[in-house]
């Protein structure tokens, strides 16, 4: 005999293949192998069987009853048991939010103790970042130490906690940091490092400054905004807003590509995770250098058009406060 159960959340019938399938309710359907016609299992007789498979249709029923019997009597006594089925329940579900997690993050993301001591010694760490002598790396391995750009540095002189490895929100590195030199003849020989390779990725070296570097450790340690700005709003600034900036621009790019403005602010927008939003905005002194500014509409900055539009001071307020309070939330 075949026993089939009607499944409660589709509505189609299948195969009883165990008697966990089985609840409270359920309609039981029985047939004979090779014969089309079924009937239910708490019908009683009636059946159109042969007497010999009558009877043993009755002892497969009483055994499925058994079974059922023991099955709800099982459920019973687990559910008494003081918050047995709950506390199960609920590390099932934190198990599986975890395991979920780690996949939507990918790998290499997982919550990793060590990342999480790093940030926070970050959250402490002092740095000397000051003067003239500055350098941007970006394609920085993700393993990177400090030990790993002295020794990149290694014939040149790196002033005593002048290594700065930038981290996001998360507290994952970004693969970007700052390098302060003691000497211009070190800071010029560093920025002939651009594109030579630690490990096995070449790393890119730029010129910087202690404004851009400040502004990421004051993110770091939460003690400013999450965005890279040379300083604060001037409120009697001319504003014009910048869309389609590549993720890799820093300010130095920006003033570079708004240089025939004469731009006097640059604010590049972060989303609440800490990445580049792609937007930014830039404070200009006069009308006039607005309007240049707009003449600027569509062109390019390396392989990218940068579309630039007409804004206010109220309006880079708004975006800077919004990333700030999307940061402080979590």
């Amino acid at each position: 005999v075949i026993f089939n159960i009607r499944d409660r959340e589709f509505d189609v019938e299948h195969r009883l293949e165990d008697v966990s399938e089985i609840y409270t309710g359920a309609k039981i359907c029985v047939a004979v192998r090779g014969d089309s016609k079924a009937g239910p299992a708490a019908g009683g007789g009636g059946t159109g069987l042969p007497q010999a498979e009558s009877e043993v249709l009755k002892k497969e029923l009483e055994e499925v009853k058994r079974k059922l019997a023991e099955f709800e009597d099982s459920k019973r006594r687990h559910h008494d048991e003081p918050g047995s089925k709950r506390k199960r329940s609920d590390g099932r579900r934190a198990e599986d939010g975890h395991e979920s997690k780690r996949t939507r993050i990918g790998e290499g993301d997982e919550k990793d103790p060590a990342r999480h001591d790093e940030a926070h010694q970050e959250d402490d760490r002092k740095y000397s970042l000051e003067g003239e002598f500055i350098v941007r790396m970006r394609g920085l391995p993700w393993s990177v130490k400090d030990r790993d750009i002295e020794d990149f540095f290694s014939a040149m002189e790196i002033k005593k906690d002048g290594i700065l490895i930038e981290l996001n929100l998360q507290g994952r590195k970004t693969g970007e940091g700052y390098v302060a030199f003691e000497n211009e003849k070190d800071y010029e020989a560093a920025l002939k490092k651009h594109r030579e390779h630690m490990g096995s990725r070449y790393v890119e070296v730029f010129e910087s400054s202690s404004t851009e570097a400040a502004a990421v450790i004051a993110r770091m340690q939460g003690k400013g905004t999450i965005h890279k700005s040379t300083g604060a709003v001037n409120k009697d600034s001319f504003v014009v807003r910048l869309r389609g900036v590549p993720y890799s621009a820093d300010l130095r790019e920006i003033e570079t590509f708004m240089e025939r403005a004469h731009p006097e602010g640059i604010h590049l927008i972060y989303d609440h995770t800490g990445r580049p939003s792609g937007e930014a905005f830039v404070e200009l002194g006069t009308e006039k250098d607005q309007r240049r500014a707009l003449e600027l509409h569509r062109k390019n900055m390396g392989s990218r058009y940068i579309e630039v539009f007409e804004s206010s001071v109220s309006d880079l307020e708004r975006a800077l406060s919004r990333g700030n309070r999307r940061s402080s939330g979590g």
